[in-house]
């Protein structure tokens, strides 16, 4: 962990990475993510991570469900009590995520990404307003374009899940990954939509 204040000038970017390299030769870590924070002070620290397994993109993960949301879901900001409810059920379940669902029964995002379905070619995605708007998420949505394939913005109640055929998660350590199950639903991860966005 290191921090300093907000008088520091940070075009001094040799400095930073000193401190970076500081903070990882400290805690012996050789892959990880590094959470960098300048709300008040700027301050460094690893957070948790998880990348997927090479297989898990061939077979898909297992995706559960969470009555949750998160109060400014535009801004990625620390929702300390979604994240520690998120891994709970993850590690409880066995989970590689968890979808959000609000009080309407609409599954917004996942816990650490974004989340898309397939149907008949389509692909549909939670409403933007609605969401972490993540770099990923738009590069999938620009790439869905690119490809052909029409992208629509829409409610996704939890009653939708069976009329799915794929499902796809997108985040900066998974990418874009497909999903095998969600609940009780079961999706196709050699689904010709989601094999071409991830290839």
């Amino acid at each position: 962990f290191f921090s300093f204040d907000q008088s520091y000038n940070l075009q001094k970017k040799n400095e930073i990475k000193q401190f970076l390299h500081v903070l990882i030769s400290a805690n012996k870590i050789k892959n990880g993510n590094i959470l960098i924070s300048c709300k008040e002070n700027l301050k460094g620290f690893f957070i948790a991570h998880q990348y997927p397994e090479p297989e898990m993109y061939e077979t898909g993960v297992v995706c559960g469900l969470l009555n949750a949301e998160r109060t400014n879901p535009n801004a990625k900001v620390f929702q300390t009590m979604v994240r520690k409810m998120a891994d709970e059920a993850m590690t409880k379940n066995g989970y590689y995520e968890v979808l959000l669902v609000d009080k309407e029964g609409r599954i917004t995002e996942g816990s650490r990404s974004n989340v898309f379905f397939v149907v008949d070619n389509k692909i549909k995605t939670p409403p933007g307003n609605d969401v972490l708007l993540g770099i990923t998420r738009n590069k999938a949505i620009l790439l869905a374009k690119k490809l052909g394939y029409p992208l629509e913005e829409e409610e996704i109640k939890i009653s939708d899940l069976e009329t799915f055929d794929a499902a796809f998660i997108s985040g900066t350590s998974p990418k874009f990954l497909p999903i095998r199950k969600i609940g009780d639903a079961y999706f196709d991860p050699e689904n010709k939509v989601v094999k071409q966005l991830i290839s």
